[in-house]
């Protein structure tokens, strides 16, 4: 169990070397502890650099390294070189100054100190200032500004030549200016200069005495919130940050911006310094959500669902989803909304089956029926968290049938005569995300129905399903729900927001438009009516249907100008990653976000299964608790599996750490490529 660590009291600590972990795992940084009462330079917080002079903070800094060629040194493993080190000490013996770049700082309250990040790179990055929470106070600028106005006068005393002094004190004048009233302080050196330029001989030293710096207690409602925790000691970089987060008491995925360093000196006892920036902005989703449930539970469905199957379908329609105990493995990926150029070369390699026009066509076909009954949402749909437990909570892709589907669209362009051959993994990736981009307008509405439920108080989700939702799929164009998402992901294709879409020619992403429209007229009423969209009446209608929990089609009255309900500006934070994205069975497209460290979120149950027998686990019936699976190795170290498909990232952290695998990058290359 991790601790906090004493309070230093007995002024600056230094000679702490550590790695940060925000941005570049690699970077050196030298983390010193000030005490509330030391002096906290004004550029360290507003510049992002610190001056150091021969004072009492560059001498804790030159004793507190270790010697150089020393033992100490080398079990740093830093990149703290010895000449960065030589540098800094025959500096001081000189007393010149020496800079060093501010990486962060942070108010450590349970310490009573400061805690600053230097950076200690030989090449390091331009100079910005670290993260605040606001500005800098007033009051503290003005300090500041008598403290450098002092600084200045007793500079110009010391030039030899009278003239310069003469033509110094014009530029302090220049300086100060005239908007300095009668009464302030810099009026009072200005009069203490001017009469030691006036005085024969000259004076070198101003009689008012200089005012002190601002120490770092002055700072504090500015600066981030930060904890200091030491612990045991652990394998890597990634394992000490997320224990440290795990300990540290604030928690993702939003409530502000995390930065942290540990101490890779201590071996033993690893110590880590975490900050954290709270949000500010509006507020995220996920908290909306968790007061929804707190205070209304009742706006939720009883019992909720903890199945992973597509939305109800009139009971004329065959169910589409087979037994819970045949249901195909379930992982959780990245919301696919862009790739980088790792993803780029994955998809970019996909291929199907057969590039023969003919076989694309077959393929196509096998999905014919489904896609004429159920729209888009036979091939991925969205499960609210109204209806379904929070482990269920998200958006699902049939992974067989996407391949399906993109095999047909794939077909429709290789036949357009107004556009080059496209290629196949670009078109895969860009009806990812335009089926994405469908399913991300149904997570849409049921938040703006969240916030709705949150600001009245009253069931706004549940009655608009049953009342206009569910009797008008799939049967009226007046479905506005699905017209509209239909609308929203041409919208996004044609407007360039398809990532993918990009990677295309500009001919062959209208050959990929029309092909998709084309599909869109073979779907089911409200589906196929995707221009609606077109006009901001038909926004207003949905609007008003989410608000009044009754057809507008029925309705004589108006529809209500809510459309912002949908369009933003949005009262709350909503992203991408608020919500989980699975992938539901195999599929060919699926499998390569699989096979990438930023796409893959979570294996299925069934893939970590079979790791457990490939690193030599094996399960004992009847010892987990519960559904869970308890697996043992050669040395009977167990590891309890849960019976639910998709298991959390919790989980899937747990069994990183469990098995020593540690990283997802390194189980996709290692362990993955072998099952």
């Amino acid at each position: 169990m991790s601790k906090t660590v004493d309070t230093f009291r007995d002024g600056p600590t230094w000679g702490w070397v550590a790695v940060s972990f925000e941005s570049a795992p690699a970077e050196k940084a030298l983390v010193v502890l000030l005490p509330y009462w030391c002096s906290l330079p004004y550029e360290t917080v507003t510049k992002g650099v610190t001056v150091f002079l021969n004072n009492v903070l560059l001498c804790e800094l030159v004793n507190s390294l270790p010697l150089v060629g020393s033992t100490e040194l080398q079990s740093l493993d830093a990149v703290l070189t010895e000449q960065a080190i030589q540098c800094i000490k025959d500096a001081c013996k000189k007393c010149e100054s020496v800079s060093l770049r501010t990486i962060s700082v942070a108010h450590v309250p349970a310490m009573e100190a400061i805690a600053i990040s230097f950076d200690m790179n030989p090449a390091t990055t331009p100079t910005s200032p670290p993260a605040l929470l606001g500005p800098i106070p007033p009051a503290i600028r003005e300090f500041q500004a008598i403290v450098d106005a002092w600084d200045f006068a007793e500079r110009i005393l010391k030039r030899s030549d009278e003239s310069k002094r003469r033509e110094g004190f014009l530029d302090f004048l220049a300086y100060m200016s005239s908007r300095v009233p009668d009464d302030h302080p810099i009026q009072e050196i200005r009069r203490d200069l001017e009469a030691a330029i006036l005085t024969y001989p000259t004076r070198e030293k101003l009689i008012v005495p200089r005012p002190r710096d601002p120490v770092a207690k002055d700072y504090l409602t500015i600066l981030p919130i930060g904890c200091v925790l030491e612990g045991e000691a652990a394998p890597t970089a990634d394992t000490l940050a997320d224990q440290s987060f795990l300990h540290s008491g604030v928690r993702p995925p939003r409530d502000g911006v995390y930065r942290g360093v540990f101490d890779s000196a201590s071996a033993k006892s690893p110590r880590w310094l975490l900050s954290w920036t709270p949000h500010d902005g509006a507020p995220p989703f996920p908290v909306i959500k968790a007061a929804l449930c707190d205070r209304y539970p009742g706006v939720r469905a009883d019992p909720l669902s903890d199945d992973c199957a597509p939305p109800d379908r009139p009971a004329a329609i065959t169910p589409m989803v087979v037994s819970p105990d045949d249901a195909p493995p379930i992982a959780e990926i990245a919301p696919p909304a862009s790739f980088g150029d790792d993803e780029r070369n994955l998809i970019s390699d996909i291929v199907p089956e057969s590039l023969d026009l003919e076989d694309l066509k077959r393929e196509r076909t096998k999905i014919a029926s489904l896609l004429g009954e159920h729209g888009i949402e036979a091939l991925a749909w969205h499960q609210g968290f109204h209806h379904h437990e929070d482990s269920t909570w998200g958006i699902f892709f049939h992974s067989s049938r996407i391949d399906s589907f993109v095999s047909g669209v794939y077909a429709a362009m290789l036949v357009d005569k107004r556009s080059t051959r496209p290629s196949y993994g670009f078109v895969a990736a860009a009806v990812l995300q335009w089926i994405a981009e469908h399913e991300w307008f149904h997570a849409r509405v049921e938040a703006a129905l969240s916030h709705l439920e949150l600001t009245s108080g009253t069931a706004r989700h549940l009655p608009y399903k049953d009342n206009v939702y569910r009797p008008l799929l799939c049967k009226s164009d007046d479905c506005l729900e699905e017209a509209l998402a239909n609308h929203s992901a041409q919208h996004a294709l044609t407007s360039g927001r398809l990532h993918a879409a990009t990677l295309l020619s500009q001919p062959q992403q209208a050959s990929l438009a029309r092909a998709l429209e084309a599909e869109m007229a073979l779907m089911p009423p409200g589906y196929k009516a995707w221009q609606k969209g077109d006009d901001l009446a038909h926004w207003r209608r949905l609007a008003s249907e989410l608000t009044c929990g009754q057809p507008s089609a029925a309705s004589s009255a108006s529809p209500v100008p809510l459309e912002s309900l949908l369009l933003g500006p949005l009262q709350y934070d909503h992203r991408r990653d608020d919500i989980a994205w699975f992938t539901y069975g195999h599929g060919r497209i699926t499998s390569r976000l699989l096979s990438s460290p930023a796409t893959l979120r979570v294996p299925s149950r069934h893939e970590l299964r079979s790791t457990l027998r490939l690193l030599g686990y094996e399960c004992r019936p009847g010892r987990g608790k519960g559904s869970h699976e308890m697996w043992f190795n050669r040395d009977e170290k167990g590891f309890p599996l849960p019976a639910r498909d998709p298991v959390s990232r919790l989980v899937f952290d747990s069994f990183l750490r469990h098995t020593g695998i540690l990283s997802k990058a390194r189980y996709i290359a290692e362990v993955r490529s072998r099952l």
